[in-house]
């Protein structure tokens, strides 16, 4: 397993064809509920296996007010299980650490997935059928 991080502005020629498919893709949509979008000021966080093919992914942006929104995360349905949801967690944690204005992260993960992020120290604001609301206090945490 390998990790990168990508902005879709900034990393634009390895980004889209490595991400496109899944931002298009109508089984990813219907899988999550929601399509997935990116902006020039998110980070990508990007697990590759063999021939660079994707494994899973997540993304976040930090707003002016120092809360880190993760957003976009999806493991593809042949790694699940496999640490890989883990592994992005811990990478965004770290990436967000390194952004000093970051003091919140919030994410809102499916169901299935938010126990990772419990794991990783995040605690369940808010649930619903197919998501939780999570947040961890990274001042916390560092």
């Amino acid at each position: 397993m390998n990790t990168m991080a990508l902005n879709s502005k900034q990393d634009s020629r390895q980004f889209y064809p490595l991400l496109a498919p899944y931002l298009c893709s109508d089984e990813v949509y219907k899988e999550l509920g929601y399509p997935l979008l990116t902006n020039d000021n998110m980070t990508w966080l990007v697990v590759v296996g063999e021939n660079n093919k994707v494994m899973g992914f997540i993304a976040y942006s930090i707003t002016n007010t120092g809360v880190a929104n993760i957003e976009n995360q999806y493991i593809l349905p042949a790694h699940r299980g496999k640490g890989v949801c883990k592994k992005l967690i811990n990478m965004c944690i770290k990436s967000i650490k390194g952004r000093t204005s970051a003091r919140v992260a919030k994410a809102v993960p499916l169901i299935r997935d938010a126990k990772a992020f419990e794991e990783a120290g995040f605690e369940v604001v808010k649930e619903w059928v197919k998501f939780k609301k999570v947040e961890l206090n990274l001042s916390e945490n560092a």
